[in-house]
């Protein structure tokens, strides 16, 4: 009988070990997709050369306005402590959109689009990048 117990417990927990790491895998990627972000996109982040002073903020979305499209508009500009992080500037349509901007120059440096499914973003962003 106890041979029998652990045959079936063997084969019981190799799915249900699988099934949690898998939960566990997913809420991590949740957890850390900022990070991960970051860390597969440094480019869009982060300013080439970091200039003496930035532009006014009000300049930084007035470019960023410039580009849009007329059913979108700035929301907000979100400016890092660090000088060499880009600024993010929010953006009305689609929700949680912004586009990261150099700060020094008002280059655009690109898009960031949260999609309904942010594991599956973040892994495909690595993957691609």
């Amino acid at each position: 009988m106890k041979k029998v117990f652990r045959k079936i417990h063997l084969w019981l927990s190799v799915p249900f070990g699988l099934l949690i790491t898998l939960i566990c895998f997913s809420g991590a990627m949740l957890v850390f997709e900022t990070e991960v972000m970051e860390l597969c996109h440094r480019d869009l982040y982060y300013v080439e050369k970091v200039g003496p002073a930035p532009l006014p903020m009000g300049k930084v979305a007035e470019k960023v306005a410039a580009t849009l499209p007329d059913s979108v508009s700035v929301t907000g500009v979100t400016a890092s402590s660090a000088p060499e992080r880009a600024w993010q500037v929010n953006l009305s349509k689609p929700r949680r959109a912004s586009v990261y901007v150099d700060q020094y120059t008002g280059e655009i440096k690109g898009k960031y689009e949260r999609f309904s499914r942010p594991c599956s973003a973040c892994i495909a962003g690595c993957w691609t990048a």
